[in-house]
């Protein structure tokens, strides 16, 4: 079995996304052929990228000539159509059979062709990661609607989006397969001392810690774990209880500093 993974997306940003993405691609690796679509990065910074994330490159990667603009709307609508028509070009000659994607806009573009110009592959997966009309201003509900009439298999990461697409779009119940995003342990099995950070951060071995690590975006609702701990620590036998967040970018962390200092909370 071979397989193409599609996603177009800055490959260079130090995300959680970016790291889903080569994660997933390298672990897919381990049991298949795979051809990795994305946009241009560069192969020494691809590497970079890989190091950096604590994974090795055991993929096919093609680099089309394209790089995500999301300046404007129109430059952003603009290399994302460049980007699918270069996709469906290589997938002409790839001898694959399945096409997975994360990538929204690529199956989006594929509902407005004609049969014939569609890939040849049969397969194509589409992992959920959110629904977009409900999370998105730039996706309506009839573009959504249109979108997810394409795919043949659907992997969404939480049972919620699961409820939500046959809910909202039908999907048949045997074609949805849920799968959590989880986490590469490997780059966690040669840590000797468990105690580093709670040295580090002066936490002590009494103190519970509660963790969020990902975006500080409003839509994950990180504003309501801070107003929920600062409710808790109130709480007698929960006041050796420490919240660490880590992640968020300048923007975000300063909505949320903000949230911190109002709510008087460590």
């Amino acid at each position: 079995m071979k397989m193409a993974y599609i996603y177009f997306n800055d490959l260079v940003e130090d995300s959680a996304n970016v790291n889903q993405t080569l994660n997933m691609v390298c672990s897919f690796a381990k049991y298949t052929a795979i051809y990795f679509l994305s946009s241009y990065t560069g192969r020494k910074r691809l590497r970079e990228r890989l190091e950096f994330f604590g994974l090795n490159q055991n993929f096919n990667y093609i680099q089309l000539l394209i790089s995500l603009s999301t300046k404007n709307k129109f430059f952003e609508l603009l290399t994302r159509c460049v980007f699918c028509i270069q996709a469906l070009i290589v997938l002409r000659y790839l001898n694959i059979q399945y096409i997975y994607t994360r990538d929204f806009s690529f199956i989006y573009f594929i509902s407005y062709l004609p049969h014939f110009l569609r890939p040849k592959q049969k397969v194509i997966i589409y992992e959920s990661h959110t629904i977009y009309h409900k999370s998105s201003s730039k996706v309506s509900f009839q573009q959504e609607k249109r979108a997810l009439k394409v795919p043949n298999l659907f992997i969404p990461i939480s049972n919620g989006i699961k409820t939500d697409l046959i809910k909202y779009f039908d999907i048949e119940d045997q074609k949805i397969h849920v799968a959590p995003d989880g986490v590469n342990i490997d780059i966690f099995k040669n840590i000797s001392d468990r105690n580093l950070l709670r040295e580090k951060y002066g936490i002590n071995n009494a103190e519970s810690v509660i963790i969020y690590s990902g975006t500080f975006k409003k839509w994950k609702g990180v504003e309501y774990l801070v107003k929920a701990y600062a409710k808790l620590v109130n709480i007698d036998r929960c006041k050796n209880t420490r919240l660490i967040l880590v992640g968020g970018s300048a923007k975000n962390i300063g909505t949320i500093g903000q949230l911190i200092d109002d709510l008087h909370i460590d």
